[in-house]
């Protein structure tokens, strides 16, 4: 584990892109890849870090290769360019855990849908003014899917 961290969550989200696994490490706070072999899933390469000081959860992936990552303690989804490492905040959501792309036409086609707890803050102070809900953020390009 990270120095001074507390035991928590490894490897949380993971995706398969083509010949890419993309997986985040929470308790390294790192978003990463690795190239693999998909014949069989071993890897063909050794796993890099594609942005630091990400503690991610889940993420789903868009079809330029962008991932959408749940980033639970900070209340946020972001979106990080894979390419070149880029993260952008995309939206507030309390204690984002899950995300996925809809897979209908249209609007639904291009929106995101965050699976929440109602955020970390409110079940450590016992303050719960959010319960867990299902967010649609409209990112204007689909998802990817094999």
């Amino acid at each position: 584990p990270k120095p001074g961290a507390r035991p928590q969550n490894g490897i949380n989200g993971l995706h398969v892109r083509g010949s890419m696994l993309y997986f985040t490490n929470t308790n390294f706070e790192t978003f990463n890849r690795m190239p693999i072999n998909i014949e069989d899933g071993s890897a063909a390469g050794a796993a890099s870090t594609v942005v630091a000081g990400l503690a991610g959860d889940d993420f789903a992936v868009d079809g330029r290769g962008n991932a959408y990552v749940c980033v639970n303690s900070r209340d946020e989804v972001v979106k990080v360019e894979v390419g070149g490492g880029g993260v952008t905040v995309l939206a507030g959501v309390a204690g984002p855990t899950s995300v996925a792309f809809g897979r209908g036409g249209g609007v639904d086609r291009r929106s995101l849908y965050v699976s929440s707890d109602g955020g970390i803050p409110g079940y450590v102070s016992g303050n719960f003014t959010v319960g867990g809900r299902v967010s649609r953020i409209d990112v204007g390009l689909g998802g990817y899917y094999r």
